[in-house]
C-alpha cells in the first residue's frame, strides 16, 4: 500500500493496546486488526499493536472489546457499535470501546463477514481518539451512522478517512509523539508483535 507515502510523506506511528473481555476468535481478531491497520495506513498512520499498557503515554491508546453485558453499562443504545472517550481541546483521548455482540448481529443482518465490520469499527473508534471531539464526517469511515452503501464499500476496498481528516490524524499523532518525547516515553509502545490482553474476571456475558 503506497497511498500514504505518495500523499503524506513519512509515516507516523501510534501504539494501540487491546483488552479483549470477550475472547474474539483469533481469525476474526487478526483480520479485523489487518483491516483497521489498512484504514489508518491510508491516512499515513502506522499502528503498532503494543505488548502492554503504558499508562500516561500520549503515544499509546487502549481499545477494549466488550460483550453486551459490559457494553450496556457504557452505551445503552443497541445501535451503537463502539464508543471512545475523547479528552477535549489540547488533550489526548486514550480509551475506546468496541461492542462485539452488536457487531456480530449487524454483520449477520447485512451479510458481511464479522471481521470486516469489526475492523472498520475499530478504525472508527481509533479515529475518534486521534481526531478529538466532533470528528464525525458526512461520508466515509467517520460517518456517524453507516448505511447500505457503506457496508458495500467495506466489502470492496474498505472505508477511508476524508482527506482533511487524514492530514489532521497525522498532525495529531505527531503532537502525541512530541508530548511523549517531552516526558520520556518511547514511541511504539513495546514492539511490533501483536499481544492481546484477555481479561476473564469481568466476562459477565
Amino acid at each position: 500500500m503506497l497511498f500514504w507515502s505518495a500523499c503524506f510523506g513519512e509515516e507516523v506511528k501510534i501504539s494501540v493496546a487491546v483488552y479483549d473481555y470477550f475472547g474474539v476468535p483469533k481469525g476474526v481478531r487478526d483480520e479485523g486488526f489487518r483491516i483497521a491497520e489498512k484504514s489508518l495506513l491510508r491516512a499515513g498512520v502506522t499502528v503498532s499493536w503494543g505488548r502492554c499498557v503504558d499508562p500516561g503515554n500520549p503515544a499509546q491508546i487502549l481499545m477494549n472489546i466488550l460483550p453486551e453485558a459490559m457494553a450496556q453499562r457504557i452505551a445503552g443504545n443497541l445501535r451503537q457499535l463502539g464508543r471512545s472517550i475523547t479528552a477535549g481541546p489540547g488533550k489526548f483521548g486514550s480509551t475506546g470501546y468496541v461492542f462485539r455482540d452488536r457487531i456480530a448481529k449487524v454483520a449477520e443482518a447485512w451479510a458481511i463477514p464479522e471481521a470486516v465490520l469489526f475492523g472498520n469499527v475499530l478504525a472508527h473508534e481509533i479515529g475518534h481518539l486521534l481526531l478529538g471531539d466532533d470528528s464525525h464526517s458526512p461520508a466515509g469511515l467517520m460517518r456517524a451512522a453507516w448505511a447500505a452503501d457503506d457496508f458495500k464499500a467495506m466489502l470492496r476496498d474498505g472505508l477511508m478517512f476524508e482527506t482533511g481528516q487524514a492530514r489532521q490524524l497525522r498532525a495529531n499523532v505527531e503532537r502525541r509523539l512530541q508530548a511523549g518525547d517531552a516526558i520520556g516515553f518511547c514511541a511504539g509502545g513495546g514492539g511490533e508483535v501483536t499481544r492481546i490482553h484477555v481479561a476473564t474476571s469481568d466476562r459477565d456475558r
